[in-house]
């Protein structure tokens, strides 16, 4: 089946997302830069993305906000 592409005019966009232009954030993305954002797993025990992107906000400042919206 093809479906169609579904685009939205970001003018009128509420809360703008984080990925605009996926093409454009994977052309200059690079782990060696992005390493400081992300927290690790306690006592250096390496990266898990599931702290990363559910565990650390669940437990951090944010925790009180939406974090997912479907």
């Amino acid at each position: 089946m093809n479906f169609a592409t579904i685009t939205k005019n970001p003018a009128i966009w509420r809360v703008c997302p984080h990925l605009v232009n996926y093409e454009q954030t994977r052309a200059g993305f690079d782990w060696r830069s992005i390493r400081g954002e992300l927290d690790g797993l306690p006592a250096g025990g390496g990266l898990n993305i599931a702290h990363e992107a559910v565990d650390r906000h669940a437990a951090g400042p944010l925790a009180t906000h939406l974090a997912l919206r479907w």
